[in-house]
């Protein structure tokens, strides 16, 4: 795993060295589809891969995982995510920790199943929120929200209590299924929180003891 990690380091650090070097402004372009999603997965993958490593040479981390400040996770996500179109809006309490695996599990899951949609309603507009409460380490909410259309009620049903079959091309699948079980674990709620034309908004939600 070690040396794994290591070889995608790597790869990572010279993806980030190519786009900085791109040259003079005049000879800069838009990454192409593929390379935005190669850098994405690159850098996910060094993630989880760093998280599974860290869980090995601590097992007290359990189900939780890494966690690092809300305002460092959100620097990164909007590094990650520059020039597409998204609204990102973030307050309260960055200095707060969130588990960084689990948020990250449940961001890319919910814009991979966005960028499926535009491939159908390309007009579509996505926006997300992160939101902190200013007592130590209490509420937290992170939404993705899209001006999409509603997920069918069909799907709706079974979205976080098992896999969807033949969601190919929906942008559904096990992905939330699974996010869903990885946040249950950790003590967080993974939700559907409005599904209306013009507004389809997941939240991933963390309530304090004092709260519940």
């Amino acid at each position: 795993v070690k040396n794994l990690l290591q070889s995608l380091y790597v790869l990572t650090s010279k993806s980030t060295t190519r786009r900085r070097d791109a040259g003079a402004e005049s000879e800069r372009r838009t990454p192409t589809p593929y390379e935005a999603m190669l850098d994405r997965q690159l850098t996910q993958l060094t993630k989880r891969l760093q998280t599974t490593l860290d869980k090995l040479q601590n097992p007290a981390l359990g189900n939780v995982g890494i966690k690092m400040s809300a305002e460092a996770w959100w620097a990164d996500v909007l590094d990650r995510h520059a020039a597409t179109g998204i609204t990102f809006t973030a307050r309260g309490n960055m200095a707060t920790t969130i588990p960084v695996n689990l948020f990250d599990t449940v961001l890319e899951n919910c814009l991979e199943n966005t960028r499926k949609k535009q491939q159908r309603e390309p007009d579509i507009l996505v926006s997300i929120e992160l939101s902190c409460a200013f007592y130590g380490d209490g509420e937290q909410m992170l939404s993705i929200t899209d001006t999409g259309s509603p997920i069918p009620s069909a799907a709706v049903d079974s979205l976080f209590r098992a896999p969807i079959a033949n969601s190919r091309g929906s942008g559904l699948g096990i992905g939330l299924y699974q996010a869903f079980k990885q946040a249950e674990q950790a003590g967080y709620t993974l939700s559907l929180a409005s599904n209306v034309a013009g507004e389809v908004r997941f939240a991933l939600g963390k309530v304090s003891p004092a709260q519940r």
